[in-house]
């Protein structure tokens, strides 16, 4: 029960995150490239959309190292049923690891430097 409770409440954590960027980017629609550049910064990379606009991304990358831990495993020896077998306990280290993840916001910007398409990927 517990671990169903903690899936859902990252589901929903992940999910309201998903929906505020949704919200972020979508608030660019409409807006003249040189406001987000203003804002944000010169991107990463600009490219042409092959209408006449640009394909503007900032890229930002992030390193996440995860707290070392340890995993306890059980298992009965013999092919006996505990209590009336053997009970082994086993503990297992897990070391921290460590993960760069490149998070992405992209926008499509019309001839005219009117945003008027979006992406984005990483929270």
């Amino acid at each position: 029960m517990k671990r169903l409770l903690l899936v859902f409440g990252l589901g929903l954590v992940f999910f309201v995150g998903c929906e505020q960027m949704n919200k972020t980017m979508a608030s660019w629609v409409g807006h003249n490239f040189n406001e987000v550049v203003a804002s944000w910064g010169p991107p990463q990379s600009i490219m042409d959309d092959g209408k006449g606009g640009k394909i503007m991304t900032w890229s930002y990358a992030q390193t996440i190292t995860t707290s070392p831990g340890y995993a306890n495993s059980q298992t009965t020896s013999n092919n006996a049923q505990y209590p009336g077998g053997t009970l082994d306990t086993h503990t297992t280290y897990q070391p921290p690891q460590t993960q760069t993840v490149v998070k992405t916001r992209t926008f499509w910007v019309d001839g005219n430097g009117k945003i008027y398409n979006w992406a984005w990927r990483g929270l």
